[in-house]
């Protein structure tokens, strides 16, 4: 009665619906499961067929002296995208790159560009070293080139780098300078804002802050050249900030001298927040300098790279870097001092008066003509008088005296032969 009960029946019904879902659910997966390795399966003998009809097309025979890479190329291709749909990345690699050297071969440059980019990225995915990634997205650089497109070779470097960025920082670094050098070279400076950006990011992680803070200058020469104020005045700020943060106060304070003077960012916000910063740094007071980078709304506005130093600072030795500061300042030359208070270019009489000092200064000490007769001789100059009352035999001066008489035309044309 108890087992028969209508409530125990109904409990075994809804177990035995369970119980035959769950074997449905299993046996469809496993089914889908030998379904997908049976493609998986199929799909990698398929492209060891078309790798093995590629290989074929390029192999010098008796009958064919020279491979066919027009006909090759395809075969490849179609075998590359058999493997990447088998997900066997390492062979898809070496395909896209066989057909990539065919389609070089065939005088195309563009398409095998593309096939190695493609190929970087699958080395990336399968665990590739990272100075290989490198020389794939280089070499699609070089291609990119070729084809006159260097703008897409560039943008290829930047997807490389992006690429390499959690293996080794150094080398992206490296690949996103010379996307920038690529960038100037084409006079597509427009474009290599986001490749600065990336490099400095990148340089900021590897803690290599000189070399980001050298980074932040060039960018701001170029945004002053594409007439972009509001990005070189960040740039300017933040190699500052960068530098203080690197515990380089005299480096920070030299680098702000070196741009205070450029029209864009003279007087501009950016500026007077760089050089309250250094102030208050010079007064080497911690919470002086917290209070400051608190109230300045100008740091907010920097990309969040910089900011995120900005508000770790300071760090380090404030009392040392101060004093690095008020040394700078004392072993500046009153000269230089005088030239920065009085910025008009000197006048002509003065140039005139200090090259006239540096002839005298440089000229040799002058000799007697070589027409003058000695003092105390028989034969005098015709037409000069000479007192009586000179004594001739005692020492004189070299020099002439005021009252000689001027030499005439044909000694003066003498002289000049001699000369």
């Amino acid at each position: 009665r108890i087992l028969f009960s209508t409530g125990r029946l109904r409990w075994l019904k809804s177990c035995l619906r369970k119980l035959r879902s769950l074997l449905s659910t299993y046996s469809s997966c496993t089914l889908l499961s030998v379904v997908k390795h049976t493609a998986s399966t199929m799909s990698v003998a398929e492209g060891d067929k078309l790798m093995k009809k590629g290989d074929g097309k390029v192999a010098v025979t008796f009958f064919r002296w020279s491979p066919d890479w027009e006909a090759a190329a395809p075969y490849f291709e179609q075998a590359a995208n058999e493997y990447r749909r088998a997900k066997d990345k390492r062979r898809a690699k070496l395909a896209f790159e066989k057909a990539s050297l065919a389609q070089e071969k065939c005088m195309a440059p563009w398409p095998a560009a593309k096939h190695l980019e493609t190929a970087g990225g699958l080395a990336k995915e399968s665990g590739a070293e990272a100075t290989e990634i490198a020389d794939f997205y280089r070499r699609a650089n070089n291609l990119y080139c070729e084809a006159g497109r260097a703008q897409s070779g560039a943008d290829a470097l930047c997807r490389g780098a992006k690429a390499l960025e959690p293996l080794v920082v150094e080398l992206a670094v490296e690949m996103y300078m010379e996307a920038c050098e690529q960038y100037e070279n084409e006079e597509k400076e427009h474009y290599a804002g986001d490749a600065f950006r990336a490099a400095i990011a990148a340089q900021v992680e590897a803690k290599k802050f000189a070399d980001a803070a050298g980074t932040l200058m060039r960018f701001a020469v170029i945004c002053e050249k594409l007439g972009q104020n509001n990005s070189m005045c960040k740039a300017y700020l933040g190699a500052v900030v960068v530098l203080l943060y690197a515990e380089d106060a005299a480096g920070a304070q030299s680098t702000f001298n070196d741009c205070v003077n450029i029209p864009g960012f003279s007087g501009s916000d950016e500026a007077n927040a760089a050089e309250d910063l250094i102030d208050a740094y010079s007064l080497g007071k911690v919470d002086g300098i917290r209070d400051l980078i608190k109230r300045t709304h100008t740091f907010e506005h920097l990309d969040t790279v910089i900011l995120r130093l900005v508000r770790k600072l300071p760090l380090g030795d404030v009392e040392q870097m101060s004093r690095q500061l008020k040394g700078r300042v004392l072993q500046l030359d009153p000269s230089d001092l005088q030239l920065k208070s009085d910025p008009s270019p000197p006048s002509s009489s003065s140039v005139t008066q200090s090259l006239a000092q540096t002839q005298i200064s440089s000229s040799p000490p002058s000799k007697p003509p070589h027409h003058l007769p000695p003092l105390g001789s028989e034969d005098p100059v015709p037409g000069a008088s000479v007192p009586q009352n000179i004594d001739t035999s005692a020492a004189v001066s070299t020099e002439p005296p005021p009252s000689m008489a001027q030499p005439t035309a044909e000694e003066d044309e003498d002289e000049d032969d001699l000369c």
